[in-house]
């Protein structure tokens, strides 16, 4: 099996501005409505944007490590909070 890359490159065109928004199109015909404060500076109808989409290995990490915290808080007893609800 062969390995996916770590960070993938994609273009999108602003087709259309509706308001606060942006329709983006990539090349395969997908649709993408963006905040149109969120675009770089001078986009209009027309502008090629370029999109980096990689994977975030420690976000991930950092995220099960606090998900694994909550739970061990929840599971695990202290007598002496239970006595006190009591």
């Amino acid at each position: 099996m062969a390995s996916m890359p770590n960070e993938i490159y994609q273009s999108a065109t602003v087709d259309r501005l509706e308001g606060e928004k942006a329709v983006l199109r990539f090349s395969d015909g997908q649709e993408l409505v963006w905040s149109v404060k969120d675009l770089p500076a001078g986009s209009r109808e027309g502008t090629i944007l370029k999109f980096k989409i990689m994977t975030d290995a420690k976000m991930e990490a950092d995220q099960k490590a606090m998900a694994q915290e909550i739970l061990n808080e929840i599971f695990t007893t202290d007598d002496n909070s239970g006595a006190a609800g009591k």
